[in-house]
C-alpha cells in the first residue's frame, strides 16, 4: 500500500488481513480452474478416458498454473503458517479430490478398486500435480508449458492405464 501511495486503511476496508487477500485472489483464479474441469467432465462422452483426454483434462491446470504460478505458490506457502488459508485450501483440494475421484472411478481400468482406493489415487494424483506445478511454474526459471502437458499427461495416463 505504501508503494502504491495509498493508505493501510483502505487495505482493510477491503480484506481482513494478507491471507484473506490472497484467499481471493487465488480463489479467483480456482473457480476459473474448476470451471474448466467441471466443462471438461460435462463434456464426456462415456466412451472411457483416452490419451488425448486425459491431456484435454490436463490443459487447464497447467495454463491457470503458468498465468497464476507464483500466487498459487505463495497460498501454498502461506497455508504453512495461517490456519484461515490451510482451511481454504483444504477445502479446495478436497473438490478436486471428489471431483478427480468421481470422473476415475466411472473408468473401467480402475474398476478393481474401492471408492476408498481410487479417492485416495485421486488424492495423491491432485498433490502431485499441485506440487509439480507449483515448482514448474511458481518460480523462475519456468518450465515450458507443453513439457508439463506431456509430463502430467504421461503421470495420469500411466496410473490409469498401467498395470493393476
Amino acid at each position: 500500500m505504501e508503494r502504491a501511495g495509498l493508505e493501510r486503511t483502505l487495505f482493510y476496508r477491503h480484506f481482513d488481513d494478507l491471507g484473506d487477500l490472497l484467499l481471493r485472489a487465488a480463489g479467483e483464479a480456482i473457480e476459473e480452474l474448476w470451471a474448466a474441469q467441471v466443462d471438461l467432465g460435462a463434456g464426456r462422452d462415456g466412451s472411457g478416458t483416452h490419451p488425448e483426454k486425459i491431456r484435454e483434462a490436463m490443459r487447464p491446470p497447467v495454463a491457470l498454473y503458468e498465468r497464476h504460478g507464483p500466487l498459487l505458490r505463495v497460498l501454498d506457502e502461506g497455508a504453512a503458517s495461517d490456519a484461515r488459508i490451510a482451511a481454504g485450501r483444504g477445502a479446495i483440494r478436497e473438490r478436486f479430490d471428489e471431483l478427480a475421484a468421481g470422473s476415475l472411478g466411472e473408468l473401467p481400468q480402475l474398476a478393481s478398486l474401492s471408492p476408498s482406493e481410487v479417492r485416495e489415487v485421486a488424492r495423491a494424483l491432485n498433490l502431485l500435480n499441485t506440487a509439480y506445478l507449483i515448482d514448474a511454474f511458481g518460480r523462475e526459471p519456468r518450465i515450458d508449458a507443453e513439457t508439463a502437458l506431456t509430463t502430467l499427461t504421461t503421470i495420469w495416463t500411466g496410473v490409469i492405464y498401467g498395470p493393476r
